[in-house]
């Protein structure tokens, strides 16, 4: 909170389904790195099997496999029956074998695989348990694609920060699952999103210009819930927020509209927004906005005093 902006809100709004897409062109993309060995490899298989089980003959589907090297198991084809079956062996073959995880290449060979003449772009469902590194030229080079990335972390310690910053700087989203949860149903869920005609020019009317707002992200799709903060420049009873976006005829629609009133005593709600706008602004900022809010972060040090007993 400060002079210019002495109130700040949050907008939790849940967007409702979008018009399905006629096909799809899916790229599946499995890690099978050694680390994903045991639970992991099983949980990808359940998920992929999850997605196999939502296609329809409209579809066009791909299968590859990467570690130190990229395996095209399955090019790009229809979904006939035939293919399903053929795609269903290939699924319950995949194992954790391929030594090392070079994401970024094999993320580059997934993007060059063939598309039909009429399709402009496809997208990448991505099964990892997310243990890379150099995260901005994987991020450039999955933008520059033209494919939407929706990614699924497994395991117990996927790199979530890298794997959000892929799905959403190319409009897809991303999930998280340990070993042992319904890998299905999120591979369902994502399969739902994939289908869905993308929202575009996604954005929030805070009923005022506000002096600042963090972003929106790039994907929005139906079921899921848009939280975003807000400073306002006047402190207002019951403010009406929206969440606004342009389908694929350009017409403005409103998605979503709150109009609750939840006051959040103290501090809280201000650090969360503080933290959360951190990550979008330059060091100078972030940096103010760290040691004005007493965040803990890459800007700041933590320091730990242990009085010990005078014995």
């Amino acid at each position: 909170v400060t002079a210019a902006a002495p109130m700040v809100v949050m907008a939790a709004l849940q967007s409702p389904l979008a018009p399905p897409r006629e096909h799809i062109v899916l790229k599946l993309l499995v890690d099978c790195s050694g680390s994903m060995g045991g639970d992991s490899i099983a949980s990808a298989r359940i998920a992929l099997r999850g997605v196999l089980a939502g296609l329809t003959e409209q579809d066009q589907v791909s299968i590859s496999r990467f570690g130190s090297s990229v395996k095209h198991v399955v090019a790009p084809a229809a979904c006939t029956p035939l293919n399903l079956r053929r795609l269903q062996v290939a699924v319950d073959a995949i194992d954790a074998d391929l030594g090392g995880t070079e994401m970024a290449s094999a993320l580059e060979a997934t993007f060059g695989l063939p598309l039909p003449p009429d399709i402009m772009g496809a997208d990448v469902l991505l099964v990892t348990d997310g243990e890379i590194w150099q995260a901005a030229p994987m991020i450039s080079a999955a933008r520059a694609s033209g494919h939407r990335v929706f990614a699924i972390g497994v395991g117990s310690s996927p790199a979530e920060a890298v794997l959000r910053s892929l799905a959403e700087a190319t409009g897809g989203a991303c999930e998280f699952a340990t070993p042992g949860e319904a890998l299905e149903a999120a591979a369902a869920r994502m399969l739902v999103r994939i289908r869905q005609q993308p929202w575009h020019d996604v954005r929030i009317d805070w009923g005022c210009e506000p002096v600042w707002q963090t972003a929106v992200p790039n994907g929005v799709f139906g079921g899921d819930t848009v939280i975003a903060f807000a400073g306002l420049p006047v402190p207002v009873a019951a403010p009406t927020v929206r969440l606004l976006a342009r389908d694929c005829d350009a017409v403005v629609t409103e998605l979503a509209r709150g109009e609750a009133d939840a006051p959040c005593a103290a501090d809280a709600l201000p650090r969360i927004a503080a933290a959360r706008r951190i990550a979008t602004v330059d060091e100078g900022q972030a940096l103010e906005l760290a040691v004005a809010y007493q965040l803990m972060s890459r800007h700041t040090n933590c320091i730990l005093v242990h009085e010990r007993a005078d014995a």
